[in-house]
């Protein structure tokens, strides 16, 4: 189920599951400079050329647990389940769990800027 599309009391317990995979992941120093690096691409399509290019591989070369245990969060598999099964179904999943309302009400508090 998309967080969107859950009640609070559903929300609580899984925001809690996914702050440390989510912080682990955005407070990464790697993962940052990427991603400043990625929002300075002049187009949309040159931005998802540069996230499928940079984002995927660091994140599954440095983040792999934590990659696999927001899809298991969001998905309501195991951990397990997520590792074993076929990497089509776990990219699959991923996609199926966006939520595009969700990433627009973070967006508004990220900051590609460095702040002094």
């Amino acid at each position: 189920m998309k967080i969107s599309e859950m009640s609070t009391e559903q929300l609580a317990p899984v925001m809690i599951e996914l702050s440390v995979p989510l912080s682990d992941i955005a407070m990464d120093q790697d993962t940052i400079k990427t991603m400043r690096e990625i929002a300075k691409q002049k187009t949309e399509i040159e931005q998802i050329g540069a996230f499928v290019r940079e984002i995927i591989p660091l994140l599954f070369k440095t983040h792999f647990e934590s990659v696999c245990k927001i899809v298991a969060i969001l998905t309501g598999k195991t951990l397990d389940q997520v590792k074993k099964q076929k990497g089509l179904q776990t990219i699959a999943d991923a996609v199926n769990v966006v939520d595009t309302e969700l990433v627009d009400f973070f967006k508004q508090f990220v900051h590609t800027d460095v702040k002094r």
